[in-house]
């Protein structure tokens, strides 16, 4: 009989404590920790805002140095590098879709996607510069040189890898890959070029010898294609948030940067929502 009163009184002053205990503590439920199954293959529609910067600066060189490529003005003063087209930028909406598989380990979570987005960004930009060279020859060189390009941005897609943290329903990520792109594109270039004869004689009219004959160069090159594929590649982080076991929600920010094309240059900067099913 006194063991068990002793015991019944320590169960009592247990009791006690676990009660006090749990009234620090709150009357909250202290569940587990909530997790979410990121591994699989998932695919999803997107849609976001697109701002793309233009680097026309060089685009139409080419095309004057082939007007000026037997020409000695070309080959001392280099007139083929005066043009210097604008930078610019345009924006606009994008829209597509992705397909992507992840696997799981613990919270760590890595996989591949292929991304695809839809946009029409369009951008021009024009030049016109003059100058005048004395070339060895004696000749005095004025030349006026008329540049125009654009450039609009159709499609563009990425193949990433992706390495993410899983923090139950919620995995921030961070992302690398090649991208390509589909892109309008149009350059343009007139050359007005004379020459006059400045030499020491031509200078004198008492000399006896009349001046050399002058001349003149008008010529033009214009390049234009729809379709063509620029080549680059992209960094990016975002959230995935999962809403269902199958269905999780995305914020992402990426850049992308394309190898010029014809001597322009795009990059691309994006933010994007999407919404996606995993299987």
């Amino acid at each position: 009989m006194r063991a068990a009163a002793v015991l019944g009184l320590a169960g009592l002053l247990f009791a006690n404590e676990a009660m006090a205990a749990d009234y620090l503590r709150g009357t909250a439920y202290e569940g587990p920790t909530e997790s979410y199954n990121w591994a699989g293959v998932y695919i999803g529609g997107q849609v976001g805002y697109t701002g793309a910067d233009f680097n026309f600066g060089s685009a139409t060189q080419s095309q004057v140095a082939d007007i000026l490529r037997s020409t000695l003005l070309e080959n001392e003063a280099q007139a083929s590098k005066l043009p210097k087209l604008s930078n610019g930028s345009a924006n606009g909406t994008s829209y597509g879709g992705f397909v992507g598989y992840n696997a799981q380990w613990g919270e760590a979570v890595v996989g591949f996607e292929a991304n695809y987005s839809h946009t029409s960004i369009l951008k021009t930009a024009n030049d016109v510069i003059s100058r005048s060279f004395t070339t060895s020859d004696n000749f005095r060189n004025d030349i006026t040189i008329i540049s125009n390009a654009s450039a609009r941005l159709i499609d563009f897609a990425t193949l990433r890898a992706r390495a993410g943290y899983a923090a139950g329903p919620f995995m921030p990520y961070m992302m690398a890959g090649l991208a390509v792109g589909v892109v309008d594109y149009s350059r343009s270039a007139t050359v007005n070029l004379t020459g006059t004869d400045v030499s020491p004689s031509a200078q004198d009219p008492n000399d006896g010898i009349p001046p050399r004959p002058g001349y003149t160069l008008v010529d033009s090159r214009t390049d234009a294609k729809n379709g063509a594929i620029a080549f680059g590649y992209m960094f990016g982080a975002g959230i995935d948030i999962g809403l269902l076991p199958n269905l999780f929600v995305r914020g992402e920010y990426e850049w992308v940067q394309f190898i010029p094309v014809r001597g322009i240059e795009i990059q691309t900067n994006t933010f994007r929502t999407a919404l996606a099913l995993k299987f």
